[in-house]
């Protein structure tokens, strides 16, 4: 994956795409490991609500990248990545950040970077492949 290539690179910016798609993955391996947690009995607690062990090292090992992507996606919407301290203010500063992550990039270059849709004056580049 592209953004484990950047793991701690806070510069430049993210499509919108890399963002979601890099999210999704995280979520469907999370989900996963979960069940292996389960099967193999390597829960932290009895309460449904904690991680196994597995699920764990997985948040941990995904944290830094997964802030450095966040960063880079609020850099393609135009902003700074200290919004991110908006999680600190629960349901309207998640909803906030919510709202900015699923906004397209600007188009053309920021302070921050070329765009990465390759797009520098107006006109649509054409269709990329997976």
């Amino acid at each position: 994956m592209d953004v484990l290539r950047h793991y701690a690179t806070f510069t430049g910016r993210a499509r919108r795409r890399t963002f979601w798609m890099y999210i999704l993955t995280g979520s469907l391996l999370a989900a996963g490991l979960a069940l292996i947690d389960e099967a193999l009995g390597l829960r932290v607690s009895t309460r449904l609500d904690d991680d196994g062990l597995l699920v764990s090292l997985l948040t941990l090992a995904l944290l830094l990248p997964t802030i450095a992507v966040t960063v880079r996606r609020l850099h393609d919407t135009g902003r700074s990545g200290s919004n991110l301290w908006l999680l600190l203010i629960p349901l309207f500063g998640w909803l906030t950040l919510l709202a900015w992550l699923s906004e397209d990039g600007q188009p053309g270059s920021n302070k921050w970077g070329p765009n990465p849709k390759g797009v520098t004056d107006g006109t649509p580049a054409p269709a990329q492949n997976w």
